[in-house]
């Protein structure tokens, strides 16, 4: 999700100045003494941050948020119990993300540091007696907002136990001292009325002055019971939140931060419920641990959350007719894209099972999209990745082409090709399953136009020919709506006829630049040929376990091969069936292995020559284990391809599953769960054995 996105809240912006008299302002230093005093618990040390704020170390049980009556004498809980899916690193931190603790120097353990409220900030407040509070007021979320303008991200409709976001920071110009900005992640339960029941968690710039008296962007927190009547507060300014954490200051200024068409810096939050003792807890970054709010101190949160929204918020003090220049997020519209506008990246939800999952439906909303937008998309840099190396393997499932790509990936991580991943490893794959896996090539290539004299070449006039010209005219062409229906994935190449011009476009159809000009594509790959180089260089792990499933649509009728019926076969495809089964290898050209069979390759699925698709056979055969009912693959061997053989044609496997009836459904069925239950096993089995 790109631009800013926010939770929705109003507010009545009273700008009118009070006359105090000498008595009133008596009473008032009075008060403001007071209530510094409960605020500002006695330090065990105190820090002088770079940027001004005074940082003070206070015992643990003595903060705040023991002061609330249900929470006295008690002291901070162990760690909770983690969402599964959570990718914890063991509390790695980045000391530098707030200047106090730049030089080095934090709070003494069993201390926690709690930023420093002075007299001049509550001289700066509005209200002294809501000092650290919000103005209580209506949470909405249409655009009669009274003055509070969103652009929201937003789930609901289900029972949610936590949320996880990246927030992008920036430090928006702030117009108004009456206004302010910020990016949050909002935990939300009850109606919209007086029993609404919030958490939230991000950062912001100038809340109104008198909380921090500058607009620099800060790390903070908030709660209420009661849609902000009585209860709740920012940060560690009142009893509720319980901090355990002595190197994260709440409130303190977060650095760096983005800059336009520059460095990008953003902050992970995860908010999500204790299933053990029901509290909320807060972590940041990876793995570190803020603190929780008790569920004691909410009526419907305690249970779980209605919905969950990600999103920036401004406040608009103008006038009617006129609008402030206060920024969301970066100041600019979602559209601009990454390094311009601000972004949440990776938002996941907890669910009831306290499993940490993407969010699928998410729905955005902005009040005044002229003003502030927000756009929901998929970047495909960032993403959800579990854990992964020897201890914590994975499976891989490939279909077609994909069979040879998740084995050349895994021939990656033996050779440790992956910058920055030199420990990596082939037994970070547990399993491999190949659905039509082009393992062996397809003597379709050479019916399409490859050359079967060296597998690599392409004919001059050929259905290949035809495709190349075809792709690279329909991204010259750059049409969007056709390329929002289908899109090849040559952007990066740059072929739009608005770039290029007609010279690149004829340059491109010779050969000259462009996705073919380097012959590093796809076809040559999946010729015989082809398929040889790769395997030479590709092994059947030890440790892994392999499986693949092979399609045909071909029989034998008195000795010759024929397709397995008419109606029965992809009408795109039976053409190319009766073709491949009836494949001769040119006699002048020299076969492309030793010990060459036509006849071997005439079963065919219209795409694959089945014998192409069982496991890796040439230039050398890998150990395999031909399967006709599941048991005859138990107990199960890592190293060895179990394979089957399945009719149908490739469309019907691959691409049009809802044709194809429950015998493929029962397959797919049967992969998941040999995925989720099989053991990962080290006992290794003989090296792949030479084909006679």
């Amino acid at each position: 999700m790109t631009s800013s996105v926010c939770p929705v809240q109003s507010e009545v912006i009273n700008t009118t100045k009070q006359i105090l008299r000498p008595v009133n302002e008596s009473r008032k230093l009075d008060y403001i003494r007071a209530h510094l005093d409960k605020i500002n618990k006695p330090p065990v040390k105190t820090i002088q941050s770079l940027d001004g704020d005074i940082i003070d170390c206070v015992l643990s049980h003595e903060q705040p948020a023991f002061d609330h009556p249900s929470l006295k004498g008690q002291k901070p809980l162990d760690p909770p119990i983690r969402p599964k899916g959570h990718q914890s690193k063991h509390e790695i931190f980045d000391e530098n993300f707030q200047q106090w603790s730049s030089t080095g120097e934090i709070c003494p353990e069993n201390t926690i540091p709690i930023r420093r409220t002075t007299e001049q900030d509550m001289l700066r407040a509005k209200s002294i007696r809501r000092f650290g509070r919000r103005i209580p007021k209506t949470v909405r979320r249409d655009s009669t907002s009274n003055g509070h303008e969103h652009a929201v991200g937003y789930v609901s409709g289900d029972e949610y136990y936590g949320a996880k976001a990246s927030i992008n920071v920036w430090a928006p110009r702030v117009a108004s001292q009456y206004e302010f900005s910020l990016s949050q992640i909002w935990v939300i339960a009850g109606s919209f009325g007086v029993d609404l029941n919030t958490i939230e968690a991000g950062w912001q710039a100038r809340h109104t002055p008198e909380l921090y008296g500058d607009n620099r962007p800060r790390f903070f927190t908030y709660w209420t019971s009661d849609a902000y009547q009585t209860t709740g507060c920012y940060n560690l300014m009142c009893s509720g939140f319980i901090q355990t954490n002595n190197r994260i200051a709440i409130g303190a200024a977060i650095s760096p931060t983005s800059s336009y068409n520059g460095g990008q810096f953003d902050i992970s939050l995860l908010i999500w419920k204790d299933p053990k003792h029901g509290n909320w807890w807060l972590e940041f970054g990876n793995g570190v641990l803020v603190g929780y709010w008790p569920s004691i101190l909410f009526t419907h949160l305690k249970h779980g959350a209605g919905m969950v929204q990600f999103g920036g918020e401004t406040v608009n003090s103008e006038k009617s007719g006129s609008h402030t220049s206060t920024q969301m997020g970066s100041g600019h519209f979602a559209e601009e894209g990454f390094g311009k506008a601000s972004y949440f990246r990776n938002l996941q939800v907890v669910d009831w099972d306290n499993n940490l999952i993407p969010i699928s439906n998410l729905h955005v909303l902005a009040d005044h999209p002229n003003c502030y937008n927000v756009r929901g998309g998929i970047n495909r840099v960032w993403g959800h990745y579990p854990e992964w190396d020897e201890d914590h393997p994975i499976h891989f499932v490939g279909h077609s082409a994909g069979a040879q790509v998740v084995r050349v990936l895994q021939q990656m991580l033996a050779d440790k090709a992956f910058k920055g991943y030199e420990n990596s490893s082939p037994n970070w794959v547990l399993s491999i399953t190949s659905l039509s896996g082009a393992f062996n090539g397809t003597t379709r290539t050479y019916l399409d136009g490859m050359l079967p004299e060296d597998g690599m070449s392409v004919k001059p006039v050929s259905l290949l020919q035809l495709c190349r010209i075809g792709v690279i005219l329909y991204d010259w062409f750059d049409i969007q709506w056709l390329k929002n229906y289908y899109n090849f994935g040559f952007d990066h190449f740059n072929l739009s006829r608005r770039k290029i011009g007609i010279w690149g476009l004829v340059n491109c159809l010779m050969g000259k630049t462009g996705p073919f000009a380097s012959g590093d594509w796809i076809l040559p790959d999946l010729t015989i040929q082809g398929s040889i180089r790769l395997n030479n260089r590709i092994q059947t792990f030890p440790n892994t376990y392999y499986f693949s499933y092979a399609t045909k649509r071909t029989r034998k009728v008195m000795g010759v091969t024929i397709p397995s019926g008419l109606l029965g076969i992809h009408p795109l495809l039976f053409i190319r069936v009766l073709q491949m089964s009836q494949w001769r290898y040119p006699v002048d050209i020299v076969p492309p292995y030793k010990g060459y069979r036509d006849e071997d390759w005439w079963d065919n699925d219209g795409a694959l020559n089945t014998i192409s698709m069982t496991h890796p056979r040439f230039p050398v055969e890998h150990p395999s284990h031909f399967v006709v009912k599941d048991s005859d693959c138990q107990p199960l061997q890592p190293g060895i391809w179990y394979y089957k053989i399945v009719e149908g044609d490739h469309i019907l496997f691959i691409v049009n599953r809802e044709r194809a009836g429950v015998q493929f459904d029962l397959i797919y069925d049967s992969i998941f769960e040999r995925c989720r239950k099989h053991a990962f096993r080290k006992k290794p089995t003989l090296p792949n054995q030479v084909h006679q």
